[in-house]
């Protein structure tokens, strides 16, 4: 489910009104350049293209905001 990155806030709050994190799965993806593609406002910074780990941070810190949760139980690496 996809929704300009709505799903993940969708799911946190659903997780968290039933109490239910502990009976979930939650897998989510990373894909890179990250900041680059969702900031618009920013130029273009080497750090946030291809895989890099700052790029990588970004995505799984905001994923982990929008969810609710303080972990992801899978993380896949989409190019």
């Amino acid at each position: 489910m996809y929704n300009g990155e709505e799903s993940e806030k969708l799911i946190g709050k659903w997780m968290e009104e039933r109490g239910v994190r502990d009976q979930m799965v939650i897998a989510t993806k990373y894909g890179g350049g990250y900041r680059y593609h969702n900031r618009e406002n920013e130029p273009f910074q080497s750090n946030f293209v291809g895989a890099s780990a700052k790029s990588m941070h970004l995505s799984v810190r905001d994923s982990l905001r929008k969810l609710r949760t303080d972990y992801i139980d899978v993380l896949y690496i989409h190019w």
